[in-house]
Formats: C-alpha cells, sequence, structure tokens
C-alpha cells in the first residue's frame, strides 16, 4: 500500500491544496481503489479527525483515459472505502461554485489519467 499526505496548513479555516501524487502501477493493482480520505488536526500533537473520504478504482480511472474532475460528497469511512459520490450542479448553478468555500459535506477532487504506468491526483 502506498500513502502519500499533503502538507500541514495551519491558522487556516479554508485551506487550499494543490499538490499531486503520482505511482506506478502493476499489475494487480488495476482490481484496488485508491483512496481519498480528509482528515483535520486542531493541534500538534492531537489525534486527526476524519471528515470524510472517497475512493475511485484503479480500473475506473484507467478505462476512462480522460481527467475525473468535479465535487464529490464527503463519505463515512465504511462507504468512502467502497464508493465515491458526484455532486450534480445544474448548468447555470456551475458559475457560482467558485463562490463556494469548502465545507465538510464536500470537497473538489481531480484524478488524472496518467497513461498506462501511472495515476495522478490532488
Amino acid at each position: 500500500m502506498t500513502r502519500c499526505c499533503t502538507d500541514v496548513i495551519t491558522d487556516n479555516n479554508h485551506p487550499m491544496f494543490e499538490e499531486k501524487f503520482s505511482f506506478e502501477l502493476l499489475e494487480d493493482d488495476y482490481k484496488k481503489r485508491v483512496l481519498i480520505s480528509i482528515l483535520n488536526r486542531t493541534s500538534e500533537g492531537s489525534e486527526s479527525e476524519f471528515l470524510g473520504g472517497m475512493s475511485f478504482g484503479v480500473w475506473h480511472i484507467y478505462t476512462h483515459k480522460r481527467t475525473i474532475d468535479g465535487w464529490y460528497y464527503l463519505l463515512h469511512r465504511d462507504i468512502a472505502r467502497r464508493k465515491h459520490v458526484q455532486v450534480t450542479v445544474r448548468e447555470r448553478d456551475k458559475e457560482s461554485l467558485n463562490d463556494v468555500k469548502y465545507s465538510n459535506s464536500d470537497i473538489y477532487a481531480t484524478i488524472e489519467n496518467g497513461g498506462s504506468k501511472y495515476v495522478e491526483g490532488k
């Protein structure tokens, strides 16, 4: 299992993360899922609070041959290991998403198809 973490942003109620992670896929990895977990730590040394998560099948990412991009609900730990749920937005409401601050119920995720050997996410 490969684990990647973003940098910690302190003293900020609306942190923005623009980090990318890449990893090489082995043949058996196409049966696995990429799990994205969102955690919050309130102070140095405190235990992280699980806010929610989502996961994507590696095969699903690879076969789309395009970037998977959008707003996704943060799901309970048990459900997040098995699925992702995209937020549906009417066409006219898309412009207003730029003004929305991140909340505990949803997150914007981009997962890029990196070709035959790599999958990237940010």
